[in-house]
């Protein structure tokens, strides 16, 4: 084959071009591709540089005078908080208690340590379980306290809607419903748990009475008559007395006004106050004082009372109001729940370690086994819940509490500061009133009649139109018992 030079001197520039521009494209994509993956590898290994850099900037390497600082800074922190653990143990450990005698066999045990099965068959005597609850009812009453020379009387504070046993939800009516054998250490644990809450929650409404029931010295006016020794004036937030302590020959007695300082009319009908004449521990004397509506910003005589005493009086000391269930701030307990949680702060409760060895314990359900039919392991045998904590920790236990009750308005925050004053420091998490409208005739089947505690005045429920149903939800923090450090450590 013969090449035409003269045809291919004439298309040369064809001839390069035609071959130059494919070598070029060629060429050009393979140093894109050859420069983008070495661009990339900078690109890591620069990122990875800069994280080292941070690293470095945020965790230098410390020093040995550094590691000494943390060190110690450690261990001032851990100090720290054994104090802290060992001073609400000590707030607390007076409130852990069990009855009768199973208090000295049982108050130097740990939460959830074993029990001696003929402790806990011990523990479900009909004198041993259900009396504390009754004795949470007591804290409400006060028996046979002196009116006269001769003549005495119990004042009853609160009720408690339809009996004490529908009020605890969380007791056990009977422990061998389900169940003949004595109860599981654990249940005898949770048991007395259920006890402590929910007593220091009524210390707490008897704690709101009293700081109502304790009137304050004021300011008042000092002058006094020919006879009249000392003269006080004290109030709380619903009425002032001006008492007057004064001698009549061998004989003393104590006289004043009373006055309604609130803005709306107040039937007083016959009241009670504790008044303290001398110092030390001698007991108050007891004053009636009885007059009919009074109203707002009005005051009434309080009728001269003689009294019998053998020594001479040191002063007007103190005054307090011996309420009953007509004026009462608290008039009545509806329910107390253990591990109701508020619908702001609900979560999963947990067990504790005991309830969670326990349900581990309980052997498996045979195959075919429908779920209906098997056992509910959140409940014990005897209907104890065994998730009932919002948190645990080495320190602390945590109990949800729900309590409604019948409340004066004007008196929920004395019920709220007890309850976060309470020594389970009470945390509460939601608050819902609303006014109360039903009938507060009802009264405690199981409790005896109190002579005297019904409304006076003939009829009527004196004083329900300023009731509102009050409903506390809050969080009981419940101390383990402390172990000093060196203890920790042994037993680890």
């Amino acid at each position: 084959m013969s090449i035409n030079k003269e045809k291919l001197a004439k298309n040369q520039f064809w001839i390069l071009f035609g071959v130059i521009v494919p070598v070029m494209f060629f060429t050009m994509i393979w140093l894109k591709t050859v420069s983008a993956g070495r661009t990339a590898e900078g690109r890591r290994k620069l990122d990875e540089h800069l994280k080292k850099l941070d690293n470095f900037g945020n965790n230098p390497p410390r020093g040995d005078l550094d590691m000494k600082a943390l060190l110690e800074r450690e261990a001032t922190l851990q100090k720290r908080q054994d104090e802290i653990w060992k001073s609400s143990w000590e707030m607390q450990k007076d409130l852990f208690t069990w009855p009768g005698k199973l208090q000295a066999a049982l108050g130097g045990l740990k939460f959830g340590d074993p029990i001696d099965v003929n402790l806990c068959s011990e523990y479900i005597r009909p004198d041993m379980y259900h009396p504390q609850f009754e004795a949470m009812v007591d804290l409400f009453r006060l028996k046979n306290v002196k009116i006269g020379p001769d003549q005495t009387r119990d004042f009853e504070f609160t009720q408690f809607k339809g009996g004490w046993k529908k009020v605890f939800v969380n007791h056990v009516g009977n422990w061998s419903a389900k169940k003949q054998a004595p109860p599981s250490s654990e249940e005898v644990w949770l048991a007395q748990e259920d006890v402590w809450v929910q007593r220091e929650a009524m210390k707490a409404f008897r704690e709101a009475i009293d700081i109502c029931a304790r009137y304050k010295k004021v300011d008042g006016p000092t002058e006094r008559k020919p006879g009249e020794l000392y003269r006080k004036q004290f109030q709380n937030a619903d009425w002032q007395l001006d008492l007057v302590l004064g001698e009549m020959g061998p004989r003393y007695y104590l006289q004043g006004r009373i006055k309604n300082i609130t803005e709306q009319p107040q039937m007083l009908g016959k009241i009670f106050f504790q008044v303290q004449l001398h110092q030390g521990n001698a007991a108050p004397v007891v004053l009636p004082v009885e007059a009919d509506t009074i109203l707002a910003g009005k005051d009434a005589p309080i009728a001269q009372f003689q009294l019998d005493l053998a020594n001479r009086p040191d002063d007007i000391l103190s005054l307090t109001q011996l309420y009953e269930l007509r004026d009462t701030p608290v008039r009545r307990i509806d329910q107390v729940l253990v591990g109701e949680q508020s619908y702001r702060t609900f979560d999963k409760l947990k067990m504790h370690k005991i309830s969670t060895a326990a349900v581990a314990a309980i052997p498996p359900p045979p195959d075919g086994t429908r779920a209906a039919d098997r056992p509910n392991t959140a409940i014990t045998d005897n209907g104890l819940a065994r998730e009932r904590y919002s948190d645990i920790t080495d320190h602390v236990r945590r109990v949800p509490l729900a309590v409604v009750a019948l409340v004066d308005q004007a008196h929920i925050p004395e019920v709220l500061a007890a309850l976060a004053s309470s020594r389970f420091r009470f945390q509460i998490t939601q608050v819902g009133w609303q006014h109360f409208r039903g009938s507060l005739v009802e009264r405690d089947p199981d409790a005896p009649r109190v002579v005297g505690a019904e409304p006076k005045g003939g009829g009527g429920e004196p004083g329900s139109s300023a009731l509102v149903e009050l409903t506390i939800h809050c969080v009981a923090s419940l101390y383990e018992r402390y172990q000093p450090p060196q203890e920790t450590v042994d037993k680890r």
